[in-house]
């Protein structure tokens, strides 16, 4: 019986069956990364497995008609040090090398209504230079269209030449959202022009309103609410520069200009970063020249023929800017920003917050600031003292600062002094220097304010196997045969849904996800996992599913089978798949053991399905 309901559990539409996962082996060439794409179902995982290096010289795309995720098997950035200051713990098994120059490494496009975009696991490296500043052009570039959503986690980029290294170009009138999280950018610079230096993360909105090329208006016109989802999260990243490399008898600088940067209605939320700025800008042999660069910048309303409607608005809080080579730590030049509880422990060559406005310096604004802005009204190129210009079309505007320190030494932020500036930037009226959040609230924030679920929802949680299955020294092959044993998958930042061990898809998927590393004709695919059905799995909180393994008489192997456990992502809360660690192994029976035993591998993951009896168990 048991049999039958697996077969028809099966036969159900192919759009409520779990994902399915498609494995690429050495030498992972792009023809055939691309091929399998091609190929796949929105939702669908493209997995490169094993160890080396490859050459990618032609783009990877993941279009508009799916959802994929492309990743590396055991492909992590680690975890945070205590100080947060370095990632611990990392394993890059596979390193992707490119010439490209003219298109971006891998390009995502979202659309409504399909599944995430994931890229994760991999390290970059690169000759050559991959495109210019503001080309759009980098080793990952996100496009929307549409409501959608995309992660970029646990990729190391090392030592890149690009004019920016991750892009988000929302060219829609919807909403594009996604989290950018725990990578690291290593001593990424731009070799065609060394003292410009690249970006590193770039958000633009990038859709136009109204007359004349205006891009982003839609960032002005669509709600602003400070705590909702509708930014580009970049958490947990290290940015770091902080070498010099010997060419010759010639010392050269890997400089990064800005490592988060906005223009064009875009809006982001930074935090829990690692920012650590500790090269100096150099001259356009690569060599020393005095300058320094400026960690999270934004473009303001000005060059609006050439660069449309300024930056909307920011969340920077919780982060570490460090480094001997500061300029100005944050620099806003327009829009509306919450700063805050961010550390300050660097070299600072300049303030650690400065508020400039272009369009009221008048050195700069002749020779920078379009004459005329035909979508925006009441612009103008250069504003004076007149009372009646102010507010400026996209000036700095409902602006809160509070808990920031250096040593542990509150600190506070800076409006550049040039000619008009302070006119049309003043605290207490357009930014606010707050005691803390409470006192923000009455300073004007909006009294509702929280920040957004951190880590975000995107990042999913994770899953941990327990159980007897999963115990110290392991149980027999001779204990599966027997059944009766339980595997407890327990969720950690994550709940199952209410559904799940109830007769149907999601319960099929999460036993289809219980799955060996052999093939064996009576091994745990053809015998456990085919045996299992949903009766033998138990929802028992909200964080743990227990799965009970049946008798199981014909399970007989040769070699020891490695069990991991993938959660679909129909079978949890944040609708991110989960790889449980630590996998667990079953061994073959000896003449000293009458059973096979279930271990922990030495890779750390592990997970196990319920056969005709057995338990399994997941929080």
């Amino acid at each position: 019986m048991k049999k039958l309901l697996f077969i028809l559990l099966f036969l159900l539409p192919a759009s409520l069956c779990m994902a399915a996962t498609t494995q690429i082996g050495s030498p992972w060439a792009v023809a055939t990364v691309q091929t399998a794409i091609n190929a796949a179902s929105d939702g669908d995982t493209i997995e490169l497995t094993g160890s080396g290096s490859a050459a990618w010289n032609s783009q990877i795309s993941i279009p508009s008609t799916k959802g994929i995720t492309l990743r590396v098997s055991g492909g992590t950035n680690g975890d945070w040090n205590e100080a947060r200051t370095e990632r611990e713990n990392t394993n890059f098994p596979i390193t992707i090398t490119t010439t490209l120059t003219s298109v971006s490494l891998i390009l995502i496009t979202c659309n409504s209504g399909n599944s995430l975009s994931r890229v994760t696991g991999f390290k970059f490296q690169n000759t050559g230079t991959l495109g210019g500043v503001w080309s759009a052009v980098g080793v990952i570039s996100i496009r929307g269209a549409g409501d959608s959503a995309f992660r970029v986690d646990n990729n190391y980029l090392d030592n890149i030449s690009a004019g920016q290294m991750i892009t988000v170009f929302n060219s829609s009138d919807s909403r594009l959202t996604g989290v950018i999280d725990n990578n690291t950018l290593h001593d990424c610079y731009y070799a065609t022009d060394p003292p410009y230096g690249p970006y590193g993360v770039q958000v633009f909105r990038l859709y136009p309103t109204g007359s004349g090329n205006c891009a982003g208006g839609a960032g002005w016109t669509d709600d602003f609410t400070y705590g909702d989802e509708h930014f580009v999260f970049v958490e947990d990243n290290l940015i770091e520069n902080t070498a010099e490399y010997t060419l010759g008898q010639v010392t050269t600088f890997r400089y990064m200009r800005h490592m988060i940067e906005g223009e064009m209605g875009a809006s982001f939320v930074a935090r829990y970063n690692t920012l650590n700025m500790s090269v100096p800008q150099p001259n356009a042999e690569g060599q020393l020249s005095g300058g320094h660069g400026e960690p999270i910048d934004v473009h303001g309303l000005c060059l609006c023929t050439g660069s449309g409607h300024g930056f909307r608005g920011a969340e920077i809080y919780n982060n570490k800017f460090l480094g001997t080579d500061i300029g100005n730590a944050i620099v806003p030049k327009g829009g509306s920003w919450l700063i805050y509880d961010n550390e300050f422990d660097g070299t600072l060559d300049g303030e650690y917050v400065l508020w400039l406005e272009f369009r009221a310096r008048p050195t700069v604004c002749a020779s920078t600031c379009s004459s005329l802005c035909p979508c925006v009204d009441g612009y103008h190129q250069c504003a004076t003292d007149d009372p009646d210009y102010y507010p400026l079309p996209e000036q700095i505007a409902d602006t809160y600062l509070w808990g920031n320190t250096d040593d542990d030494t509150p600190i506070t932020s800076t409006v550049d002094p040039s000619n008009y500036v302070p006119h049309y930037i003043q605290e207490a009226r357009d930014y606010f220097e707050s005691d803390d959040l409470a006192d923000a609230k009455v300073d004007g924030l909006d009294a509702g304010y929280t920040p957004y679920t951190y880590p975000h929802p995107l990042t999913g949680g994770s899953a941990s196997p327990s159980g007897t299955v999963v115990v110290e020294g392991g149980i027999t092959e001779s204990d599966v045969v027997t059944g009766g044993k339980a595997l407890v998958i327990t969720l950690s930042d994550d709940t199952w849904v209410a559904t799940v061990g109830a007769d149907n898809a999601i319960t099929t998927a999460l036993i289809a996800g219980i799955d060996s590393n052999k093939s064996e004709a009576t091994g745990w695919d053809a015998v456990v996992k085919a045996n299992m059905v949903y009766t033998d799995v138990a929802r028992t909180s909200d964080t743990v599913v227990t799965i009970t393994l049946g008798e199981e008489a014909t399970y007989d192997i040769t070699a020891s089978e490695t069990i991991e456990v993938t959660i679909p992502a129909t079978a949890v809360a944040s609708e991110v798949e989960i790889v449980a660690t630590p996998t667990f192994i079953i061994s073959v029976d000896t003449p000293a053991s009458s059973g096979h035993a279930i271990g922990y591998s030495a890779t750390g993951h592990g997970a196990a399905y319920n056969a005709s009896g057995h338990t399994v168990t997941s929080e």
